[in-house]
C-alpha cells in the first residue's frame, strides 16, 4: 500500500510539473488564400479538365478558428479550422463553353508549434480537407451548374509567424498530398499560401494540481 502511495504522488509530482505550463488560447482569424491547382489526365483516356489560373492565382479570403494548448514554455499543440469559397476559372475539353467550378473549402489541421525568437514562431503538422458543394459552372446562363461529389484530402503545412500581445499573424504553406477515394479526378490535390490575422484571447490559465485554482479568461 504504501509502494502504490509513493507512485500515486510521483504521478502528481509530474502531473503538477506538466500543468503548470498548461495554457489554453482560443483565436479567431481572417486572412486571404491564394491556391494553386492543376489539371490531372485521367488514366484510360476521357476528357481533361484545362485550369486556367496558373500558379497561386486563385484568391480568395478564409476566415478560421484555432485552439491551442500550451505543454512548455516553447511547445504548443494546436486544431485549426479554416474556411474559404473558391471560384475557379477552367474549362474541358469539349464544346460546351464551361466556366469552370467553385466550391467551399474546409480545412482541418493539426499544429505543433515551436518558439524560435521573442514573438516568433515556427509550426508544422497535417491537414484534412473537405471540398463541399461543388459545381460545375457555365458560361451560358441556360444551362444550370452540375453539382458534382463532394472531395476529401490529406495534405501537409507549414508555417511562420509572429505573436504580439493578443495578436498573431501567420504566412502557411500546404502542399496537397493526397485526394482520398477519388477516381477520375479532374483535378490534382490543392496547394495553396495563406497570410492570416488572428486574434488570440487566454481561455484557460495556468493550471496546478498544487491546490491554485484555474485562472480566468484573459488576453495575454
Amino acid at each position: 500500500m504504501k509502494n502504490k502511495l509513493n507512485v500515486l504522488l510521483i504521478i502528481c509530482y509530474c502531473l503538477s510539473y506538466f500543468n503548470s505550463f498548461s495554457q489554453t488560447y482560443l483565436g479567431v482569424s481572417f486572412g486571404r488564400d491564394y491556391a494553386k491547382m492543376e489539371k490531372n489526365r485521367l488514366a484510360g483516356g476521357g476528357l481533361g479538365f484545362d485550369v486556367h489560373d496558373k500558379g497561386f492565382s486563385i484568391k480568395s479570403f478564409s476566415y478560421g478558428l484555432e485552439l491551442e494548448q500550451q505543454i512548455s514554455d516553447r511547445i504548443s499543440v494546436s486544431l485549426e479550422s479554416v474556411f474559404t469559397k473558391k471560384s475557379v476559372n477552367a474549362s474541358g475539353e469539349n464544346w460546351i463553353a464551361e466556366k469552370g467550378f467553385e466550391f467551399n473549402h474546409y480545412r482541418h489541421s493539426l499544429f505543433v508549434n515551436t518558439t524560435i525568437a521573442d514573438h516568433w514562431i515556427l509550426g508544422g503538422g497535417g491537414t484534412y480537407g473537405v471540398l463541399k458543394n461543388l459545381k460545375q459552372t457555365y458560361f451560358s446562363p441556360t444551362i444550370q451548374p452540375i453539382d458534382r461529389p463532394d472531395k476529401n484530402e490529406i495534405g501537409a503545412i507549414a508555417y511562420i509567424g509572429y505573436r504580439y500581445k493578443w495578436f498573431s499573424t501567420k504566412l502557411t504553406y500546404h502542399k496537397g498530398v493526397k485526394l482520398l477515394f477519388s477516381e477520375g479526378q479532374i483535378f490534382k490535390p490543392i496547394d495553396f499560401i495563406n497570410f492570416s490575422l488572428t486574434y488570440r484571447i487566454k481561455i484557460l490559465d495556468r493550471i496546478n494540481l498544487g491546490g491554485r485554482n484555474v485562472g480566468c479568461p484573459a488576453v495575454d
